[in-house]
């Protein structure tokens, strides 16, 4: 048992993003669900890790846990994950950042005045970054290109803070693997069929194997813009990008209501000594503004955020009403204050009416600026 502090707050309500993928209602295009009462006063959490992976004795003890996962800082995670025997894929990708820094300084000194066609590729990274390649932890983006670089292969990176590196999780008596490729469920608590869960590419109710979401059935909530990055921003071998998202997960039917998120990313890589794309460390100043509109008699959100730190892979949620950050991801509910008689409020989900987003890194003459404009 371990016990996860999390911050409660009175404005827009903050849930985790799988408060209701839980009850198995997946569509590929809008989602309309009754609301359930969801308590998560209590602070007590229990869970165990079991193969590697978390188990969470009930729905209400997942909400508390990962929202609490998503706001520790990188020292926290890992004193954290080490005190219970886990490893994150979130963690996991941190590590391999480091590791990629170190190889880097290796190889400099290794193969000094080779060239790079004499050497095998797979010596230029890290054990880490093969390790967790071959089990597409990772993936390579734009492979072969100059643009070359690596990323989270999960289809959504908001399960990072709490899947293992097969992508594993599980709530009561349903084990949850989530890939490149969706989200699978093994339902009845007979977790020994772990491989097949792991092998199944389509819904085997047999085995009580179901698919929940697949990549390809994944799609924007009309009307929103989604996740959105700006262009690389290059320097002399130095670049940044900003990212965000504005999307929906759930329309709330009964009582009017949106389940969204507003996210913000920013990337820096520096190119290493052989000309290859790596995540590194720069001071980066981070600003936002917006004004989000939503549901037919338009409630209007607008706020501002800034950070000013030494980032490389930076996400967070920030709440579109006090622009405080919640760690990544949270999910913002809003609730109609004056319900559309004709129930249309289905069609009016949140959306920019303004939306500035910068990242400034140091490098290049006066600073690499990256611009997202709505």
């Amino acid at each position: 048992m371990k016990k996860i502090f999390t911050k409660k707050v009175k404005t827009l309500a903050i849930v985790s993003f799988m408060s209701i993928s839980l009850l198995f209602m997946q569509s590929c295009e809008k989602q309309f669900v009754e609301e359930n009462d969801i308590i998560i006063e209590s602070n007590d959490v229990d869970f165990i890790v079991k193969d590697g992976y978390l188990v969470f004795s009930s729905i209400d003890a997942f909400l508390r846990s990962t929202s609490g996962l998503a706001n520790l800082t990188i020292k926290e995670r890992e004193e954290w994950e080490e005190s219970i025997g886990f490893l994150s894929q979130r963690r996991i990708v941190t590590n391999i950042i480091q590791a990629e820094e170190e190889i880097d300084k290796i190889n400099e000194v290794k193969f000094k005045g080779k060239k790079l066609n004499e050497i095998n590729k797979k010596e230029l990274f890290s054990d880490e970054y093969n390790k967790y390649l071959a089990k597409e932890v990772i993936k390579v983006i734009d492979e072969g290109t100059e643009d070359e670089y690596w990323d989270y292969a999960v289809y959504n990176t908001s399960f990072i803070e709490f899947i293992n590196d097969d992508g594993l999780y599980a709530i009561k008596d349903t084990l949850y693997q989530v890939t490149k490729d969706g989200m699978k469920a093994l339902k009845n608590r007979d977790f020994s069929k772990v491989d097949m869960l792991k092998k199944a590419v389509k819904t085997d109710v047999n085995n009580g194997i179901y698919i929940i979401e697949s990549l390809e059935n994944t799609k924007t909530y009309p009307g929103c813009i989604g996740k959105q990055w700006s262009n690389w921003k290059t320097e002399s071998d130095k670049r940044i990008r900003v990212g965000v998202q504005l999307d929906v997960k759930y329309y709330i039917a009964s009582d009017p209501s949106y389940y969204f998120y507003h996210d913000m990313y920013v990337q820096c890589q520096e190119k290493n000594f052989w000309g290859n794309w790596k995540y590194k460390l720069a001071e980066t100043w981070i600003d936002g503004t917006w004004e989000i509109k939503v549901f037919k008699y338009s409630q209007h959100y607008s706020n501002s955020y800034s950070y000013h730190g030494t980032l490389n892979d930076y996400k967070s949620s920030i709440n579109p009403q006090t622009g405080e950050t919640v760690g990544y991801q949270g999910v913002f509910k809003i609730v109609a204050e004056m319900p559309d008689p004709f129930h249309y409020d289905d069609l009016y989900p949140p959306q920019f009416v303004s939306g500035n987003y910068t990242a400034i890194r140091i490098g290049g003459a006066h600073g690499i600026r990256a611009t997202l404009t709505f």
